[in-house]
């Protein structure tokens, strides 16, 4: 279970500046978002993450871009399908 007052941040370079260059990037970004979530007991990590807002923020840095993925859990209301 995620703690509603921890902030979890990951960040990720891509060798591009070109955007449909990013995805690996962004993937690199959640893989470690998760890998954090995961060490503190989440046992269904891709539930947790069902209905959440993610930010995602794009900085550029030399020849190459940050991607930077920051979630703060929100509480969920569970709706049936």
């Amino acid at each position: 279970m995620v703690e509603m007052d921890t902030t979890y941040t990951a960040t990720a370079q891509a060798s591009s500046l070109r955007p449909q260059d990013w995805g690996r990037a962004m993937a690199q970004a959640m893989k470690s978002l998760a890998a954090q979530v995961a060490a503190e007991g989440a046992e269904n990590i891709h539930e947790e993450l069902f209905g959440q807002d993610l930010l995602l923020h794009i900085a550029e840095a030399a020849e190459m871009v940050e991607i930077t993925l920051t979630w703060t859990p929100q509480e969920r209301t569970r709706q049936e399908p």
